[in-house]
Formats: structure tokens, C-alpha cells, sequence
């Protein structure tokens, strides 16, 4: 039996912690007694890591209830999932142990995404809007198409009532999605 190293323990962790994902970007076991130069090291990675995270670079997990001033200064109040962030810190860090390689058994889940979430009868209608924004807005602006015209094209692939039929058309116009609608009272005067 193969033993195994410090290395393949944490790979097979389901998230690291902000203090742990440091460490590992600098080639360091988390947890284990560190040099000053170290201490250095990873206090360059923990801002590196959080700089990324603050432009949206890598995701993380900020749980509501490690939000005090003890897990924010021992690294536990940000946890990242190891297997979303390994290719950002292996192109990163010279020092970091792992690569894409490595996710073999530990390959992102795929989520499902809000059209498998949702019943296909308001898959299809929502598909239905999508593509009658795309036929009569092709540009994003407002061809002057009667919101009738747009309606009937909506209600000839989807089953909707002639009142949601012509809601659906008013709502995908471009000045809808800009906030701008035809019911807008926001802009008169009172």
C-alpha cells in the first residue's frame, strides 16, 4: 500500500480554507510550523488570492457565520472549493502543488442550470420570449413592431392567453429592458 503524502490528503479536501489555500499556493502544508520567509510567502499569496477574489476572478464562500474578527485573522472566514481554483493558483504559482492533471476524481460538479430546474412547458415559453426579442429586436432597439404583431408571433409557439401574450410582448421590448416602458409614470410631473 502506497502511503500517501501531505499533498494527496488535501487534493482530495472538498474546500480549503483561505489560511490552507494559501499555504498550498506557496507549496506549504497547511497547518504546519512556519519561518519567517514563509510567514512572508504567505502573507503575499493570502493577498494575491484576495485581490483575485475581490475582481471576481476566482469564486469563494464567505458563510455568515464565520464572519468574526478570529476567523478573519486566522484565514477561516473564506473557503474556496479546491477543484474550482486549482487552475487559477497552479498559473499563479510556481510553488503550488497541483494541476488540472490532478482533478481526475475531483472534477467540478456541474449544477444544474435554471432550464433544468424549472417545467418544460415554462422552458419553452421563455425560449418562446427569447427568440421573439431576437426576431423583432435583432439589434437591441425598438423596430416600432405593434406589441398585436409581437403577441400573435409569441402565441403561435406557446400557449399563452392574448393578455399574457401581449404583457410578454411589452415586456421584451428594448425600452423595458432599459426601465423605460410605456406605463413608466416615474418621469412625469407630479
Amino acid at each position: 500500500m502506497t502511503e500517501q503524502t501531505w499533498q494527496d490528503e488535501w487534493i482530495n479536501e472538498d474546500a480549503w480554507s483561505l489560511s490552507e489555500f494559501a499555504n498550498l499556493c506557496c507549496g506549504f502544508e497547511p497547518g504546519s510550523g512556519k519561518s519567517e520567509d514563509e510567514a512572508i510567502a504567505i502573507n503575499k499569496a493570502t493577498d494575491k488570492i484576495n485581490k483575485a477574489v475581490l475582481m471576481e476572478v476566482i469564486p469563494c464562500t464567505d458563510p455568515d457565520d464565520a464572519q468574526d474578527a478570529a476567523n478573519r485573522m486566522y484565514g477561516t472566514a473564506r473557503y474556496f472549493k479546491s477543484c474550482g481554483v486549482i487552475e487559477w493558483a497552479a498559473g499563479h504559482f510556481r510553488a503550488f502543488p497541483y494541476s488540472v492533471d490532478n482533478l481526475a476524481g475531483n472534477r467540478p460538479v456541474q449544477l444544474p442550470t435554471v432550464a433544468d430546474k424549472i417545467a418544460p412547458e415554462v422552458a419553452e415559453r421563455l425560449q418562446a420570449l427569447c427568440d421573439a426579442a431576437l426576431e423583432f429586436f435583432p439589434n437591441g432597439e425598438d423596430g416600432g413592431d405593434k406589441n398585436l404583431v409581437i403577441a400573435d408571433w409569441i402565441q403561435q409557439r406557446c400557449d399563452l392567453s392574448d393578455s399574457l401574450a401581449q404583457k410578454a410582448a411589452s415586456l421584451i421590448r428594448p425600452n423595458a429592458a432599459k426601465g423605460k416602458t410605456w406605463h413608466d409614470t416615474s418621469s412625469k410631473k407630479r
